[in-house]
């Protein structure tokens, strides 16, 4: 019997996994959407990620659930940094509301354009 030997499928991580989504392309076109209102978010910010603002900038545009896997996919590619600040989310719709928030700061290839 022989041992059965593992590699790894090229594929990322769980998150990044998530992050594609189907073989549809709605998750890319959504990831374009979820960078650009980080450009946005960023500008309006000095460079400061709010995520009550990015919420309402990418609400019904992208996946409820499709959210933290992005956010995640950002921090991978170095569009936006993690933080020690944190805020109150005002997200009463998605039932949010009161609870912290990370705020990010963004990096340079988020202003440069790189996704």
């Amino acid at each position: 019997m022989t041992t059965p030997t593992w590699s790894d499928s090229g594929q990322g991580d769980l998150l990044e996994l998530v992050a594609q989504g189907s073989a549809t392309g709605t998750a890319d076109a959504e990831w374009d959407l979820y960078v650009a209102a980080l450009r946005d978010e960023a500008i309006v910010g000095a460079g400061r990620i709010d995520p009550n603002g990015l919420r309402r900038r990418v609400r019904g545009r992208v996946a409820p659930k499709r959210l933290g896997a992005f956010v995640s996919r950002a921090v991978a590619r170095d569009l936006i940094a993690v933080t020690s600040e944190w805020t109150e989310s005002d997200d009463t719709e998605g039932r949010n509301a009161g609870r912290p928030c990370r705020v990010y700061a963004a990096r340079r290839d988020l202003w440069r354009g790189a996704a």
